[in-house]
């Protein structure tokens, strides 16, 4: 019994492992077209989290106000430009991290992520 168990196992997670890694398209997002005001998304988004319906962080950044200047595909393009002319590393690689060893906790790496952010954006003037 343990051995049928075991290959239909197998079997269901090999199936799923081939369904996931199948779906390895890159969704062109540059000609997207927004119905809805992003106030209205943050209001339902609000409301949802209010209903217990997602669970939503609200230690980051708020970005209410924040109004980008440029779409999603000037930012790309100024993006893939950048990294053409050298200006900005493109680390294809994967890093290997086995041997780094931190001297700060989660906690204090952390709260300096969500300063430095907040620092950013003031500075930008959010």
């Amino acid at each position: 019994m343990k051995t049928k168990s075991l290959i239909a196992a197998i079997a269901l997670l090999t199936t799923a492992g081939a369904a996931l890694a199948a779906n390895t398209e890159f969704v062109d997002q540059s000609n997207f077209v927004s119905t809805r005001t992003r106030a209205a998304v943050t209001d339902e988004m609000t409301q949802s989290a209010a209903n217990g319906q997602i669970a939503r962080n609200t230690e980051f950044v708020d970005q209410a106000n924040f109004v980008s200047t440029r779409t999603r595909a000037e930012v790309i393009a100024e993006l893939r430009q950048a990294a053409a002319n050298g200006q900005i590393a493109r680390n294809t690689e994967a890093v290997d991290q086995s041997n780094f060893v931190s001297t700060k906790t989660r906690g204090q790496v952390r709260t300096e992520v969500i300063q430095a952010t907040k620092s950013k954006v003031a500075s930008i003037g959010g």
